[in-house]
């Protein structure tokens, strides 16, 4: 499943946040782990050879 890069990097933000703020360390441990998976999937975004990088270039070429 795909999502867009903004919700990708807001839902890092807020695992990553929930975590240092979290009530247990079990919790803040689940959260901490949501927030690597997210940053994983912003790292396979903002590779140059990813289909997002590739979609997003060819929906630019288009809009020429």
């Amino acid at each position: 499943m795909r999502y867009d890069r903004d919700y990708v990097e807001r839902r890092y933000r807020e695992e990553r946040d929930r975590a240092a703020h979290a009530e247990c360390p079990e919790l803040a441990d689940i959260h901490a782990r949501l927030a690597a998976a997210f940053g994983a999937q912003l790292d396979i975004i903002d590779r140059p050879d990813s289909f997002y990088a590739t979609g997003l270039a060819m929906r630019r070429a288009a809009a020429r």
